[in-house]
């Protein structure tokens, strides 16, 4: 059974902390055809955005998932943009790197955030996440399973933070506690 999309925090405007998972059509739902967003363009100008770069990045590779934050999934009627860590299938990005370099240089683009983006005019700030089937967590690993767990540990940290004070101001402890949650819409089946 699906659990909706939880509701927003009233005193914070966001997602309770934590990971929660949910379908597209339950984010569309909850944050593009819900009642408080109905009279915005920007959330649905952003959507199409959402939308075609799903679809470009899967053409180049599986992507098993979308971590959204930020102001989209707020109660913000006109965020700058969608904050995304698209979780896709790292072997798979190495193949691709290994036999057609010259496609593999958008998975390189998709990784950089805004820069790939705002100059074309997309309200996406986007990153990757390489996805690998680690059998045996510890101290066997592979740099690369390391990596993997160093970066989603990162995006699930990060993602769950807040500013306390200006977005351009000095971060401070206060900003490194967990405040806030994000989505995690299921795109691509993970292999079995």
């Amino acid at each position: 059974m699906a659990v909706p999309v939880p509701a927003l925090d009233d005193a914070t405007g966001y997602l309770p902390v934590g990971r929660h998972h949910c379908t597209i059509e339950e984010f569309r739902s909850a944050f593009v055809d819900g009642d408080q967003f109905t009279r915005t363009q920007r959330r649905k100008e952003i959507w199409t955005h959402w939308e075609r770069a799903k679809v470009v990045l899967g053409r180049l590779v599986p992507v098993y998932a979308a971590w959204i934050s930020g102001s989209y999934v707020s109660s913000k009627p006109e965020p700058d943009d969608m904050d995304i860590v698209f979780v896709i299938d790292g072997p798979a990005a190495e193949r691709l790197a290994a036999d057609e370099p010259t496609r593999a240089q958008y998975l390189t683009a998709f990784a950089q955030g805004k820069r790939f983006h705002q100059p074309a005019g997309r309200r996406l700030d986007t990153y990757l996440v390489q996805w690998r089937p680690i059998l045996k967590p510890g101290p066997t690993m592979t740099d690369d399973e390391v990596s993997y767990y160093q970066s989603r540990g990162h995006w699930d940290d990060f993602w769950q933070r807040c500013r306390a004070g200006a977005k351009d101001g000095p971060i401070v402890v206060a900003d490194t506690i967990p405040q806030r949650g994000y989505l995690e819409v299921k795109l691509d089946d993970y292999p079995r």
